[in-house]
């Protein structure tokens, strides 16, 4: 969902763009937010861009804020505030982006709500989640073959009693 979000973010100005005014208040707010993403969604940032982001960040917040008094402002919002800080202090942000993770626990939230049985609740999303993976691998074409390495076998006599 969040990928949409931002690709949304990021390309909405070649459609609405020409039938928008130039110097409307809104527009001008899509375009800070724009720059904002821009520069936080590139892999190495200057130090320039950096000086900009803050800018961009804080006009943003001073024109959302006037644009739509009625609207408060999230702590989402107010987190980009610490975005040009954390990149001086770690690197790019999307190394930590959680999106990956975020999309793997909307799996099993959506497993959870649809299970009937919540007796070992761990054990049927462990249980669905392994099904899932196997039809995965067993999708992948014939092409692309599996390759592993320092493999033997093992007895299922061998293999330690599940609690």
């Amino acid at each position: 969902m969040y990928q949409r979000q931002c690709v949304s973010i990021m390309i909405v100005s070649f459609f609405v763009g020409k039938y928008v005014s130039k110097d409307s208040e809104c527009w001008m707010v899509y375009l800070l937010l724009r720059s904002i993403c821009g520069i936080i969604f590139t892999q190495k940032q200057l130090p320039e861009q950096l000086s900009y982001l803050l800018i961009c960040i804080s006009d943003f917040l001073e024109l959302f804020h006037h644009v739509f008094p009625e609207e408060r402002i999230t702590p989402k919002m107010h987190y980009i505030t610490h975005y040009p800080r954390l990149i001086i202090q770690y690197g790019s942000l999307l190394q930590f982006w959680s999106i990956r993770f975020e999309a793997k626990h909307k799996y099993f939230k959506k497993a959870a709500a649809m299970n009937n049985c919540f007796k070992n609740i761990c054990y049927s999303l462990a249980f669905h989640h392994q099904y899932l993976e196997s039809y995965t691998l067993k999708s992948i074409p014939e092409k692309f073959e599996l390759q592993t390495k320092s493999m033997h076998k093992v007895l299922w006599e061998n293999l330690p009693e599940c609690l």
